[in-house]
C-alpha cells in the first residue's frame, strides 16, 4: 500500500518483475474505492535499451551505453533465451553492479533495457483511503494490469525501520548481508508494524507521529532476523520468535493504549477525547 500526501504532487513509479515486460504503451488512472476515476495520469516509460559489451561477469556488467541507467532500478537482461530481471547497485562509467549475481556470465550483445515506469500524481485535495493508482500497460503483444492500493492522507505514516537499521542491527550481531536484503527484511518489518495497527482498529496515517513504535519496531525487527534464521541468541529458534513475538505485541498494546494524538475521525484535528486509564480496585464485601 502507498502513502500519498492528499495536497501534493507525488511521484509514483513501477515495473513489471514478475513477466519483465517492457511497455511500449502505458496508461495510468487514479480511482476512488468505487473504481470512479480521480484523475488520468501520464505515464513516462522507460527509454534505456543496450546490449552487452564483451567482459561481463555474473555481478558486473559491461554496458555498451549507460545512458539513462540509474542505480536502484530493475533492468531486464535477455541471456540464452531466459530474462532475468536485474537491478543495479553501483555504476562506474559503463560497468554496472548488480546486487544479485546471475546463474553464470552474459554474452557480448545480451540485450539490456529499463522497466519502470514513472508518472506524477497531481495533488487531489481531500483526503481518501482505499484509492486505487492502475496501471495498465502492453509491449505491443502482451497486456498486463497492475493495481496499487494508496490512501490519500494528511499525515504520510513513513516507515519506522530502514535498510540502515537492518545493517546497524546486523552489525551489532556480527552478521553480514546484501543490501537488497536488508531492504526486503526493512519492507517487512514495516508491513508487520502497519498491519498491526490496523488489526488494532488503527489506520497509521491517522496517528500523527510514529516515533513512539520504535521500541516496539526493534522487537519486530529482531523476530523477522529470527524468521530470516538469523537469531540475536543462541536460544531455541522457535521458542524465540515465541518469546520477541510477545514481546512485539506488549510493547505495541503499551503506545497505543496511550495514544491520544490519534485522528479517529479524520478530519485533521487529532482527537482530544480522554482514554481510560489503567489501574486496580480493592472491594470489600
Amino acid at each position: 500500500m502507498l502513502e500519498l500526501h492528499y495536497n501534493k504532487a507525488a511521484p509514483v513509479s513501477y515495473a513489471d518483475l514478475a513477466d519483465a515486460i517492457v511497455p511500449t504503451t502505458a496508461t495510468l488512472t487514479l480511482r476512488k474505492a468505487d473504481d470512479s476515476v480521480i484523475e488520468t495520469i501520464s505515464v513516462t516509460l522507460p527509454t534505456v535499451s543496450t546490449t552487452l559489451d564483451t567482459g561481463s561477469t555474473a555481478q558486473v556488467l559491461e554496458l555498451v551505453s549507460a545512458t539513462g541507467v540509474a542505480v536502484g532500478d530493475p533492468y531486464r537482461l535477455d541471456m540464452y533465451g531466459q530474462a532475468h530481471v536485474v537491478t543495479v547497485s553501483r555504476l562506474d562509467g559503463t560497468s554496472a553492479t548488480l546486487r544479485e549475481a546471475l546463474p553464470e556470465a552474459p554474452p557480448s550483445g545480451a540485450t539490456f533495457k529499463g522497466l519502470k515506469m514513472t508518472a506524477t500524481v497531481a495533488a487531489v485535495g481531500t483526503a481518501q483511503a482505499n484509492a486505487m493508482l492502475r496501471w495498465e500497460f502492453d509491449n505491443g503483444t502482451d497486456y498486463r494490469q497492475a493495481q496499487q492500493v494508496v490512501d490519500l492522507v494528511r499525515w504520510p505514516f513513513g516507515d519506522v525501520v530502514t535498510p540502515s537499521d537492518v545493517v546497524e542491527r546486523l552489525a551489532s550481531m556480527g552478521v553480514d548481508r546484501s543490501d537488497l536484503w536488508c531492504e526486503r527484511v526493512a519492507d517487512a518489518v514495516n508491513t508487520r508494524i502497519r498491519a498491526y495497527l490496523r488489526s488494532s482498529g488503527r489506520r497509521p496515517d491517522l496517528i500523527a507521529d510514529h516515533g513512539d513504535f520504535k521500541i516496539g519496531a526493534s522487537y519486530a525487527l529482531d523476530l523477522v532476523l529470527a524468521e530470516h534464521n538469523v537469531l540475536v541468541s543462541s536460544d531455541d529458534v522457535l521458542d524465540t520468535r515465541e518469546r520477541l513475538r510477545d514481546a512485539f505485541s506488549a510493547e505495541m498494546n503499551l503506545v497505543l493504549s496511550g495514544c491520544t494524538y490519534y485522528d479517529a475521525d479524520d478530519d485533521g484535528d487529532l482527537d482530544p477525547t480522554p482514554r481510560a486509564t489503567l489501574g486496580t480496585s480493592r472491594i470489600v464485601r
